[in-house]
């Protein structure tokens, strides 16, 4: 089989979704993820430009410029702000928050280059290297720990034996728990449910499930179903009335979820418990 463009990139973002390698847990590299992104901005504006194509000129991007900008535009006004009005700052601080905004920058060039690159097809590339990065995950939790302890703790955690293995440190829960990977997969399963019509739509969303279930973020299932069926109910309302529901579901998340975060912070919630 010849080895394609696509095939490269599933390979080497599924390696870089990784947050661990190896039967011990290894820590990955910090600087992989970095490389990558680097990596694949040259080879993508290689490719563009042997392709003669004109769409190398910022068009639609302009928006995620702004969507993906503007929190930072906000985060470096406050920081500013913040060393302004103190008296002491500590130089890793200063030093960590240009590292941090050069890697999302990197990202956000990336994103757009990789973009081009693969156009319609880049969401399905990505979501087959999140597949086959909890491919790998789950390998290296069955071959470390045997596959009826994966079996017991990653489908039934609510059992004595797998809540026992949670005490321990390095167990198949720490293999499984890979978070960020996790987290992702709720946006694609927001996207295939809300979005996607194609014939693997259904198979797609089961995916998303089950590796949001083995990844131990049970509860993210829970607030997945919150947003999906606020979403359906928007969708159902006139165009009139699409704009109040939005309004009102955004306001109203955001009441409840600062209040959460007050009751949490303030202790409140241990004097009334």
């Amino acid at each position: 089989m010849k080895v394609k463009l696509h095939h490269c990139y599933i390979l080497s973002t599924s390696i870089a979704m990784l947050m661990y390698f190896g039967l011990n847990r290894t820590s990955m590299p910090w600087w992989y993820s970095s490389l990558h992104c680097f990596v694949w901005i040259i080879v993508g504006l290689f490719c563009l430009n042997r392709r003669r194509l004109k769409s190398l000129s910022i068009g639609p991007e302009k928006s995620i410029f702004f969507l993906f900008g503007t929190p930072y535009i906000l985060f470096w006004f406050f920081t500013i702000l913040a060393w302004i009005t103190n008296t002491y700052i500590e130089p890793g601080t200063i030093s960590r928050s240009i590292s941090i905004t050069f890697q999302y920058m990197l990202i956000l060039f990336y994103v757009i280059v990789v973009g081009k690159l693969f156009k319609g097809n880049l969401l399905k590339y990505t979501f087959q290297a999140a597949i086959l990065n909890n491919i790998i995950v789950i390998l290296f939790a069955i071959a470390r720990w045997g596959i009826k302890d994966f079996i017991t703790v990653g489908f039934f955690p609510m059992s004595e034996y797998a809540s026992s293995w949670t005490l321990d440190n390095l167990n198949v829960s720490a293999f499984l728990e890979v978070h960020d990977i996790t987290f992702a997969f709720g946006f694609f399963l927001i996207y295939y449910f809300l979005f996607y019509e194609g014939v693997d739509r259904k198979k797609n969303i089961i995916i998303c499930i089950l590796f949001i279930y083995l990844g131990l973020k049970r509860i993210q299932l829970a607030a997945l179903f919150l947003v999906i069926s606020l979403s359906i109910l928007i969708k159902g309302k006139s165009k009139r009335g699409i704009k109040y529901w939005s309004v009102f579901v955004t306001v109203g998340s955001l009441i409840v979820l600062l209040s959460y975060i007050w009751l949490i912070d303030s202790n409140l919630i241990e004097q009334i418990a």
